[in-house]
């Protein structure tokens, strides 16, 4: 497995594992990210919707500062961050 996949899987699963706790009582999960950061791969989403019954919301920024504004605008929106 090349290096960039290797991290791309653990980085999913860090991120899914985690949003397994805020997840618990939810039906949706709001995931914000980079687009292509690795959580918002098909396969990732999948086994996490399948896990845990959850549907993934993913919301994706192109920069620092659109994702502060993101989260400052809809505060309590996003149950996990990619930073």
């Amino acid at each position: 497995m090349r290096m960039p996949d290797l991290t791309a899987l653990l980085t999913a699963t860090a991120v899914f594992t985690s949003a397994l706790a805020f997840a618990a009582k939810a039906d949706e999960v709001h995931v914000l990210n980079w687009k292509g950061y690795g959580a918002d791969e098909p396969w990732a989403v999948e086994a996490f919707e399948k896990a845990t019954g959850n549907k993934v919301v993913n919301d994706f920024f192109n920069s620092e500062q659109e994702m502060l504004t993101k989260i400052r605008t809809n505060p309590g929106l996003y149950d996990v961050v990619m930073i």
